[in-house]
């Protein structure tokens, strides 16, 4: 894994209801791996590095070369994405 290979959303914005329309997954209960700079990661911008199991988040957070410094419980995650990606 390289650093570069992850995207970074500030948690701040991804914890906090959106205030602009569009669509969003809100992803609840879940333990994510949190960078130094508080942002939630993306492996390769898609794959979210969090897991409803501690224990699983805390392994991914341990692979070498991973930028997460620690795992934390959020209740809410509001992540935006596009419909049209499914088609």
């Amino acid at each position: 894994m390289r650093i570069e290979d992850f995207k970074k959303i500030p948690m701040v914005d991804a914890i906090s209801i959106p205030i602009i329309g569009g669509e969003y997954n809100l992803i609840k209960n879940s333990w994510w791996c949190i960078s130094e700079d508080d942002c939630l990661l993306y492996y390769r911008g898609y794959s979210r590095q969090c897991n409803r199991d501690k224990t699983i988040a805390e392994h991914i957070m341990s692979i070498e070369n991973h930028p997460a410094i620690r795992v934390e419980f959020l209740e809410n995650v509001w992540e935006k994405h596009n419909c049209s990606d499914y088609d």
